[in-house]
């Protein structure tokens, strides 16, 4: 799967695809916790607590599409990867922090958690069949959801994601 695929299915409504300034998500507040900074909100995902310079209400398409290549697409090393595998990593990587998709990600094909995508990762899930492979990390991303301390109240959204990227990652093989 290209970026561009990837991307364009990372925007579509469902996943990252609206403007958000709901005062509850403290990825809506500058500050990165609710009431602190601005509330300036989310929009395609690119939320003001890791960008609180930016003009959320007024960023465009393209303007996140080049920071999901820069931020997340390049560095989760995505063209090496299976095209089902890229694109699931991808949208865990938007999700869940790039770190953390890459140390889920690593536990699910048995090699050392370090959260760093390079050589001994990828080496690892070559060892593997791509629909294992594809089919544990989704397995454990939707576990470590139940661990999250807002599972309550956003776990039904994130298992719904988790569905969602499993459909459309199934599409690319």
């Amino acid at each position: 799967m290209s970026f561009a695929s990837a991307f364009a299915e990372l925007v579509e409504p469902g996943i990252e695809g609206v403007y958000s300034t709901d005062p509850s998500d403290s990825g809506n507040w500058t500050g990165g916790v609710c009431g602190v900074g601005k509330l300036a909100g989310t929009k395609y995902g690119i939320s003001a607590a890791d960008h609180p310079t930016l003009d959320i209400a007024n960023l465009t398409e393209s303007d996140a599409e080049a920071l999901y290549l820069t931020e997340h697409w390049k560095p989760l090393l995505c063209d090496s990867l299976a095209p089902a595998l890229a694109s699931a990593l991808f949208k865990v990587g938007v999700n869940m922090g790039n770190r953390r998709a890459v140390r889920i990600l690593q536990g699910s094909v048995a090699t050392i958690q370090d959260g760093a995508m390079g050589p001994r990762t990828i080496a690892a899930i070559d060892r593997l069949p791509a629909d294992y492979a594809l089919t544990a990390f989704l397995g454990d991303v939707a576990y470590r959801y139940t661990e999250f301390p807002g599972f309550v109240t956003d776990g039904r959204g994130w298992l719904r994601r988790t569905i969602l990227t499993a459909m459309q990652s199934a599409r690319t093989t």
